[in-house]
């Protein structure tokens, strides 16, 4: 009996030790189980770029969420910061996930969700790409957020108890088509190798990798899950839930969709996670520089949005209310955008150096470059300091790149740049026609030919592409094919004075005397009275009406 009892004892000893040792979030019953929440969340349905938007309401996705979030599972107003549409910028997006917003608050007994709905791009590099509002298709991936950098920033900056990471993102095929970059067959969302998620975080995907997300259907979906659970779900009970709502959805309602299965990556541990229930402590007590944080992001949204609209004076005026102690960079940043739009490219490079001098980011480099450049300022260091600067802060910024092409003088490192840049954006007419060009000052005329075919290939409509195709089709003595080349530029620009110039020339070549005196009629009319090539058209004019005359 005695050897029972002392058995039980021991029994009983065990048990209230080990439950001693459950993790703070995943505790068992109703208690509370966290100290603060925390909840950044992310929606965008109307970007910069207007060829972007479509009508999925992403952002209503995160609004909707924000609803349930304070009405079931215990979150506060407080604890949430919603940036949706033009508000959800790059530069916001990454300082709200560190040290700006999250970094700051969260604390090692806290709860951190975060909610992304947005579109996202997955490029043959690897890596999958979100799309802020404010992305810059020409510039793809500088502007772009790259998911596994963006989860490296949760994973560094931000020291909480439990962190969960939700993505609703639907494929995008538009940075292919304006950029020339190129999308990975096959995939079409965000993803990561669970056994790399550090034991606290958990991320749930829209759909698996392979398959595309469809609209909403997932966050509401989620939505209802949380509206049906208790405090006694767990994570994955919730998932199981809003993934059996996602299958059944797109399978009833969205016709012609394939499947879409959400995923949940993490750990025996994080499926335990208690989304619902009060925090013992409110979000309430903030920082002055967290709630200053707060004001400038919703000003900038707001100053952005006016920008779309052509508001450009009203955008500037919001913007100057913004304080100094409060001045941000990314302040300095869209304040140079707006003088960029009104052409004030003097104002637009003193904020492009503001932001830069307080930011060292190779967008802002690049911007006050090319400000420089449309200034015609002259200063102490010129616009290729600065395109240099910015390609060592980010090769991949293809602005830099150009902008180094354009340069007096340095051929080799312009082919060098600009062949990597085509594993960037292999279907980047531009950078083939930089490249034709770079070849061309080299002097190895079958590569700048190659490229040059490559990029009307690319871009049937680029006029200056095909002119340069013609010019290097007459320098290697191919007057034929040249002529078509100068007639196409004639089709997309008929108003090009060096089309008519050229193909004149083509047609001498060619012996077409009656086309050539054509050509070059169409060449006087057009240009300018300071063209010193007029007189030399006149008199070639004469003399190609002496050669039909006696023909």
């Amino acid at each position: 009996m005695k050897s029972f009892a002392r058995l039980t004892a021991l029994f009983i000893i065990l048990f209230l030790a080990s439950s001693m040792f459950i993790p703070a979030g995943r505790a068992q019953g109703n208690e509370t189980v966290y100290k603060n929440k925390w909840a950044l969340l992310v929606g965008i349905n109307s970007f910069d770029e207007g060829q972007l938007n479509r009508s999925t309401k992403l952002d209503l996705a995160a609004r909707d969420f924000k609803k349930v979030l304070v009405s079931k599972a215990g979150f506060s107003e407080e604890g949430i910061l919603e940036l949706t549409d033009a508000a959800a910028s790059k530069d916001a997006i990454i300082q709200a996930s560190g040290n700006k917003w999250l970094g700051r608050l969260a604390g090692k007994e806290d709860l951190v969700v975060v909610f992304i709905s947005t579109l996202c791009f997955p490029s043959t590099n690897g890596e999958v790409y979100l799309l802020p509002a404010d992305l810059d298709l020409d510039n793809f991936y500088t502007t772009a957020i790259p998911f596994s950098e963006y989860l490296q920033t949760l994973k560094t900056r931000v020291g909480c108890k439990d962190m969960v990471v939700i993505t609703q993102t639907i494929f995008s095929g538009a940075p292919q088509m304006v950029s020339g970059a190129k999308a990975e067959f096959g995939v079409y969302n965000v993803s990561t190798d669970e056994s790399k998620l550090p034991k606290n975080m958990v991320l749930i995907s829209s759909s698996k990798s392979d398959q595309p997300t469809w609209g909403t259907y997932f966050s509401d979906s989620l939505q209802a899950a949380v509206n049906a659970a208790d405090r006694t779900k767990t994570l994955e009970d919730i998932f199981k839930f809003a993934s059996e709502g996602t299958i059944r959805s797109t399978i009833e309602e969205c016709k012609g969709c394939k499947i879409q299965t959400p995923v949940f990556y993490g750990n025996n541990a994080t499926r335990s996670i208690r989304l619902l229930g009060a925090a013992r402590e409110g979000s309430n007590t903030k920082p002055e520089a967290v709630r200053s944080f707060e004001r400038v992001v919703e000003k900038l949204g707001q100053a952005r949005a006016m920008l779309r609209y052509g508001k450009s004076q009203n955008a500037l005026s919001l913007l100057e209310t913004i304080g100094e102690s409060s001045r941000l960079p990314m302040v300095d940043y869209l304040e140079g955008q707006v003088f960029a739009k009104r052409h004030e490219w003097g104002k637009a490079a003193q904020s492009f150096e503001n932001a830069y001098k307080n930011s060292a980011q190779s967008i802002y480099c690049s911007q006050l470059a090319n400000a420089l450049i449309e200034a015609n300022l002259k200063t102490e260091k010129p616009p290729e300091f600065y395109w240099h600067k910015a390609y060592k802060l980010d090769p991949h910024n293809i602005d830099a790149i150009l902008g180094i092409s354009e340069s007096e003088g340095n051929e080799k490192e312009s082919i060098n740049i600009l062949t990597k840049a085509l594993s960037d954006y292999p279907e980047s007419a531009e950078v083939h026609d930089r490249l034709s060009f770079a070849f061309k000052k080299k002097g190895s005329m079958n590569q700048a030919l190659e490229h040059a075919h490559e990029a009307v290939i690319l871009d049937s409509d680029s006029w200056t592409s095909f002119m340069n195709l013609g010019n290097l089709l007459m320098a290697a003595g191919n007057s034929n094919e040249a002529q078509a080349a100068f007639r196409q530029v004639l089709d997309l620009n008929p108003k090009s004075k060096e089309g008519y110039y050229m193909l004149a020339r083509a047609l001498e070549e060619t012996k077409d005397p009656e086309g050539a005196v054509l050509a070059l009629e169409q060449f006087v009319k057009l240009s300018s009275q300071d063209d010193k090539r007029l007189d030399q058209a006149r008199k070639k004019i004469e003399e190609l009406r002496k050669t039909i005359s006696h023909n």
